[in-house]
């Protein structure tokens, strides 16, 4: 979708060497690639001008922790870890917002708690999010699976000012 509205590929992370190739051709020769996506500090991505382009952080964590077919283990789930590096790299490097897709579960596991959580936590580091719903049949794609689609935008507030890694002392 970004890619059909004019979006660039500044970079991209691929764990799965069979997948990185074909993560590879799809962001195009100017993307940067990257392995493990938790192994990498939010500092490390390339510079991004907020003030003159617009950035938006594009994802689909793992499913399991919030899936029926999963442990619903929600975010105690060592795989929501992809989920919380985004919000980690938006509180770091307070980029104009992020676009996640998952199951649609995520919203409703533990009576929406889990939801309710992730939406506190962004709020507190100063963005909005707002959730869609929409089956993949719809737009003929043969998987009938529910999924949210998350959009996360940065709000009006000051940003967070926390403490970024070159300021914590050795």
């Amino acid at each position: 979708y970004a890619k059909a509205l004019g979006m660039k590929c500044r970079w991209f992370s691929e764990v799965d060497t069979d997948l990185h190739a074909a993560a590879s051709n799809e962001a195009g020769p100017e993307a940067q690639a990257f392995g493990d996506l938790l192994q990498l500090h939010p500092d490390d991505l390339p510079a991004v001008d907020l003030q003159n382009d617009f950035f938006l952080l594009i994802g689909g964590p793992e499913c399991q922790p919030f899936s029926r077919a999963g442990a619903r283990q929600g975010l105690y789930d060592r795989r929501a870890r992809t989920l919380l590096w985004i919000v980690w790299c938006l509180a770091v490097r307070q980029f104009q917002g992020a676009f996640v897709e998952n199951v649609a579960h995520l919203l409703y596991l533990s009576k929406g708690k889990v939801y309710g959580t992730l939406v506190s936590v962004l709020e507190g580091i100063g963005y909005t999010a707002v959730t869609a719903v929409d089956c993949p049949l719809r737009h003929g794609v043969p998987h009938s699976r529910e999924r949210a689609f998350i959009s996360i935008l940065r709000s009006q507030r000051p940003p967070y000012q926390g403490v970024h890694r070159k300021d914590m002392p050795p």
